[in-house]
Order: C-alpha cells, then structure tokens, then sequence
C-alpha cells in the first residue's frame, strides 16, 4: 500500500488534444454526486484507466478496449475527506495490472 496521500502521487492529468478520439468529459460538483450518477456504468465497454488527483480535482479516464472507439472522462470536486472513498473505489474499478 502506498503511504502517499492520492493527491501527492505524480499521476497525469490529461487534456484532450486534436489527435485523440475523447468522446467527452463529464463535471461532477462531488464525489457523492458522481458515485450516485454511476456514469462509468454505461461506458460499456470502458475501463478505468488512469486518475489523477490535482488540488481540488479527481479526473478519472475511462477507455475503449477497442482504442478506436475513444475515452470517456471524469472530473471531480473533491475534498481531502474524500481520500478513503476515492482510493477504495479506485481499487474496486481498476484492472488489477493498474492497481494503487
């Protein structure tokens, strides 16, 4: 287990560029808000595969297994309180190759 909080981990955050297939990036005002919506659900079939956590920010990356069909991303208001949740989830949503 890393002994780093998430938002001291060196993560990329990512902008979408002219030459990438971004489907769309989704704003959540809070972590609650974005696990009740559950938008990764119908991502179908995306996996996470990178988050980032700058300031007050959690950005969350969804792909394709199939890179053509493109990415889908998550920003996120967070609060330092919201680490435990946030890092438990990333555990649970993650392919293990990309764990914490």
């Amino acid at each position: 287990m890393n002994d780093l909080h998430l938002w001291e981990m060196d993560t990329a955050w990512f902008k979408p560029q002219a030459n990438e297939y971004m489907n769309q990036t989704f704003y959540y005002k809070s972590w609650k808000e974005f696990v009740d919506c559950k938008p990764y659900r119908i991502w179908k079939p995306y996996v996470l595969s990178s988050w980032a956590w700058k300031e007050n920010m959690l950005q969350l990356v969804f792909i394709s297994p199939e890179r053509f069909i493109g990415m889908n991303r998550a920003e996120i208001q967070v609060k330092q309180e919201d680490e435990q949740a946030v890092r438990e989830w990333i555990k649970n949503h993650m392919p293990n190759f990309w764990k914490l």
